[in-house]
């Protein structure tokens, strides 16, 4: 787990949209989970896979889920430029098993290629970062409703499932009992299957 000050200057070096403070709490719960698996749908350039690579041993696995056919590249090049930017020790590469799968959440090729990729084993956190709507400006709560659906079932007993954006999403979050949200929330909710 990446100290406060290197979780800071790690999140300086990224692309990523995520609020500063509320990432760092949802960062901590991760953490306490000592993940194996994580699975994060809707990762734009990797901002957020950089922070789950910190976490996860080496022989660790990280899924990424992205329409977007440009993802690994755009990933690479983020992870690049961080490293350029980073002191030596907080730029190495981590030997994790790292997949990127390329299609919509919600198509059921794509869940059956994420569960082909964990081979019967069960993520210890899921990031659902995705589902937006047509023209990018928001998620669709009908969607990230989907999403749980469909992966829930690949995550342990005990293990986390986060929701970004939550502004868009209280239609369906109000249906999920004991969600945790950091002191302010204005974008992140966890809930604990």
């Amino acid at each position: 787990m990446l100290s406060r000050k290197e979780f800071d200057q790690v999140f300086d070096s990224l692309y990523i949209i995520q609020n500063r403070d509320e990432f760092w709490w949802l960062y901590e719960k991760v953490a306490a989970l000592n993940p194996k698996i994580i699975i994060e749908i809707g990762v734009e350039q990797g901002g957020t896979l950089k922070f789950w690579q910190s976490l996860l041993p080496k022989d660790g696995m990280l899924i990424g889920i992205d329409a977007d056919p440009l993802t690994l590249t755009k990933v690479l090049e983020n992870w690049d430029n961080s490293s350029k930017k980073l002191e030596a020790n907080l730029s190495q590469p981590k030997l994790l098993d790292l997949k990127i799968l390329t299609g919509w959440s919600t198509d059921f090729a794509t869940a059956i290629a994420v569960g082909k990729a964990l081979n019967h084993k069960r993520a210890d956190f899921l990031f659902i970062d995705a589902s937006y709507t047509p023209d990018k400006r928001a998620h669709q709560a009908s969607e990230a409703e989907k999403e749980f659906t469909i992966y829930k079932g690949f995550v342990r007993d005990g293990g986390l499932i986060g929701f970004d954006d939550i502004h868009d999403l209280k239609s369906f979050l109000t249906k999920l009992p004991h969600l945790e949200m950091p002191p302010a929330a204005q974008r992140i909710a966890l809930y604990r299957k």
